[in-house]
């Protein structure tokens, strides 16, 4: 347990907390079982002797590769150590090459390749893919970039960036990921068959078998520089192998305890107890602790005083209490006041609920922009609040999520089918469209999906998650939710026992009804597989409509709803329809109740004309306590 070329893991379990959020899984216990078997002499096939094995003949050692394979096939032998007649899978022997430190091969199967032109240290490294052939390497496939050196880790891993660079698609593996935050349950892809070189060529080792995760750190403001090396004085004499900051090489590689020759230290530098100290690995140069230039860097904000005018007309750099108010009253001589009358101006509003300020900013948007297309639907902009922060790049975020959704689905026969005839619905009825190019630096958003089962219906709802963060926001944090329009629940059930006949409805797709307009579409980008098979690859799309899973969306509609029964009418029937819409739905859901079923007819069948006529909303599943029948 006190060496560190040995990864001792207990496997601690979860906490309370971490089981109930995460999948709980077992700790790995990892054996080691040494054989002690006798050694069989093995003859040299070339001179018919045992007096020294094949691995060590001089003669077998200075003919060509391809002609040391042949001889090893030829008499069965092992491609690994020469010697014993198994293969290379299951060889016992430990060798190791004397070239490349390799534990692959021994020292008599080393091949020479090509090295290219590349620097040491905490810095861009040179992988090369040896997945197709071990026997064969390619160089040509090779990729520069950051490595992390990480002896906390008991798993090497890479980002997805990797992955695609080499055109990896291996199925996906569930792992749970533990760090001081917590444990998270992920999938990944797998690589192996990689070797990693130092930028000058010098060195060269094989990884280990990489696992996909994109919870690697990626802060490249902390890779030292020359410049940090010269500024320490015991650090100088290493400045010129450690290379410039490579701007264009991302950091891909996190290197664990799996690739324990990578973490061997070879030298050092060490200077007062509060100075960063460098340490000389078998890649290079690597520089640990604060390298910031004097402890300081350069501002990215600049701060600027703004001039406010007080209420007494000063000016000052203070800014005025927004919650600061003064009431003036009018006086009038004492023959004019007239007590308890006409203290407070009586307005329409008065016993109504007051919109707040973003609820206002909300109705004045939606009055301004919802228009309708040539199909007949409304189409609504996106409500984005007047100051928010410019959305990240999530791309990475929902591929993750879409991979993993294929993984439950393939689990899941059922739930596939049902997920994908849902989508089908959506391309059939032109709720969703290909997501066309982007143009340089545009703003966009992409929504992960998931599946939503109603346990009395065995029906799946798909819901678009706007609530899903990166880097600290959301599509729902920029966009304002708009004010309540939904009726009181108890009061729409008070009013549907009042009269004899009572009638249900609903609106079919309620938020589907309202379109989002074509500059806003970018924002509901979404990836889903090509031809609706989970089998093909993940393709972006874009959604037309207002969505499932978008804070504004239920305003939205509600608005849409009422307008198309409320614009442009002035017929008492019409009136009529308005009062319902506005008085009787409890969001998608009609509830009223009326005197006769010759009324209740009516005025139903009146409302459907409306919305369908104003706004191309169908309004179906139409029950009664009535036994008349209802026109169709």
């Amino acid at each position: 347990m006190n060496d560190p070329s040995f990864a001792f893991d207990k496997g601690t379990s979860p906490s309370s907390e971490s089981r109930d959020k995460f999948t709980p899984v077992r700790g790995n216990i990892t054996t080691i079982k040494t054989k002690l078997t006798p050694k069989k002499p093995s003859k040299c096939p070339l001179h018919e002797t045992d007096k020294h094995l094949l691995s060590d003949c001089r003669t077998f050692n200075s003919k060509p590769t391809a002609e040391k394979k042949s001889l090893i096939r030829q008499n069965g032998l092992c491609f690994k150590c020469c010697n014993g007649k198994h293969s290379a899978r299951e060889c016992q022997e430990h060798v190791l090459c004397n070239v490349c430190n390799s534990n692959r091969h021994c020292t008599a199967m080393h091949e020479e390749r090509s090295t290219s032109q590349f620097h040491s240290g905490e810095e861009p490294r040179r992988m090369t893919n040896d997945a197709t052939n071990p026997n064969e390497h390619h160089p040509e496939q090779s990729l520069k970039a950051y490595v992390l050196i990480d002896d906390q880790s008991n798993r090497s891993l890479a980002r997805s960036e990797f992955f695609d660079y080499f055109n990896e698609n291996a199925q996906e593996i569930e792992y749970v990921l533990s760090s001081c935050s917590g444990y998270i349950s992920t999938a990944g892809r797998q690589a192996s068959g990689y070797i990693i070189e130092s930028l000058d060529g010098s060195k060269r080792l094989s990884l280990p078998t990489l696992i996909e995760c994109n919870q690697i750190p990626n802060m490249q403001e902390e890779i030292p520089t020359p410049e940090v090396a010269r500024y320490h004085e015991h650090l100088r004499d290493i400045a010129d192998e450690i290379p410039p900051y490579d701007q264009n090489a991302p950091i891909l590689l996190l290197i664990g305890r799996d690739m324990i020759a990578a973490h061997h230290v070879l030298d050092q530098r060490i200077g007062h107890n509060y100075a960063p100290y460098a340490q000389k690995l078998r890649f290079g140069w690597v520089i640990i602790g604060e390298a910031c230039l004097g402890a300081a860097h350069r501002s990215e904000t600049i701060t600027t005083n703004k001039v406010h005018v007080l209420s007494n007309g000063r000016p000052s750099i203070l800014q005025p209490c927004p919650n600061d108010f003064k009431l003036r009253t009018h006086t009038r001589p004492k023959s004019d006041f007239e007590f308890g009358e006409n203290v407070f101006i009586q307005t329409s509003s008065d016993g109504k609920i007051g919109f707040s300020i973003e609820d206002e900013e909300f109705l004045s948007v939606m009055n301004s922009g919802f228009r309708k297309g040539q199909s007949g639907n409304w189409s609504a902009p996106l409500p984005f609040k007047s100051k928010r922060q410019v959305l990240p790049d999530n791309y990475e975020q929902a591929l993750q999520r879409a991979r993993k959704l294929r993984t439950n689905l393939r689990m899941n026969p059922d739930k596939e089918k049902q997920f994908c005839a849902f989508m089908e619905n959506i391309f059939q009825n032109g709720h969703a469209e290909p997501a066309p190019p982007l143009k340089t630096n545009e703003e966009k958003w992409y929504l992960p999906i998931f599946g939503v089962f109603h346990p009395k219906k065995s029906k799946i709802r798909v819901v678009f998650d706007s609530s899903a963060k990166c880097q600290g926001v959301s599509l729902n944090d920029v966009l304002m939710t708009g004010p309540d329009l939904t009726n009181s629940l108890i009061g729409v059930l008070l009013k549907f026992r009042k009269e004899k006949v009572a009638v249900t409805a609903d609106i079919e797709q309620m938020f589907f009804n309202f379109y989002v307009h074509e500059e806003d579409r970018n924002f509901l980008r979404f990836l889903w597989f090509r031809d609706n098979d989970i089998n093909n690859e993940l393709v972006e799309f874009r959604m037309c409509v207002h969505v499932f899973g978008n804070s504004p969306s239920p305003a939205v509609a509600t608005f849409g709803l009422r307008k198309s029964a409320c614009d442009h009418h002035s017929s008492e029937l019409c009136n009529q329809v308005c009062e319902l819409v506005n008085k009787h739905f409890y969001v998608d859901d009609a509830l009223v109740s009326l005197p006769d079923a010759e009324s209740a007819i009516e005025i139903m069948k009146k409302t459907q004309d409306v919305l369908k006529q104003n706004g191309n909303i169908r309004q179906d599943k139409i029950r009664s306590n009535s036994s008349e029948e209802f026109p169709n």
